[in-house]
């Protein structure tokens, strides 16, 4: 057999050896006892990063130089939410509601098409840890912000030159 064959059998083994020494340490309430946390599914959500919940404003994705960019906006976006497995939710010529799932994780914005450019807003989301704590501040798990960078990253470059 291939050497890299053990090294995954090896890594398998390792992980059940884990899960089930975890097992052990869940107590009958439900409560975890193990030290290691992203493990304990009872206590994840106390213990999930969360980074602060930036808005993001005026994003440029088409130059206001090129003639109907609203519209070419629009397009690309639409067009880089479909390649990336966002999903349009709503469709209108100045705005846009897209969902993203992946995998248990869900996170629904709101984009605002001004001319070329672009405000994107948090709508809601599903096990992304969003929270809003007693002085305002918003906090969500940091994929949020890769995946709204991602789109937008994707759309410029998708986007008519000149």
């Amino acid at each position: 057999m291939p050497p890299h064959f053990f090294r995954f059998a090896l890594g398998l083994v390792s992980v059940l050896a884990l899960s089930a020494a975890h097992a052990d340490a869940i107590k009958d309430d439900g409560v975890c006892t193990d030290d290691i946390y992203t493990n304990c599914a009872s206590e994840e959500r106390s213990t999930v990063r969360s980074t602060r919940l930036k808005p993001f404003r005026n994003v440029t994705i088409v130059a206001k130089n090129i003639p109907d960019a609203e519209k070419k906006t629009h397009d690309v976006l639409v067009m880089s939410a479909q390649r990336l497995k966002w999903k349009v939710l709503e469709n209108r010529p100045s705005a846009l509601r897209l969902q993203l799932n992946s995998r248990r994780y869900s996170a629904v914005i709101n984009v605002k098409i001004k001319g070329g450019n672009v405000d994107v807003d948090y709508v809601s989301s599903v096990n992304l840890n969003y929270e809003k704590d007693d002085k305002g501040n918003e906090n969500i798990h940091p994929s949020y912000h890769k995946w709204v960078q991602k789109l937008l990253k994707v759309a410029r470059k998708s986007a008519p030159r000149s």
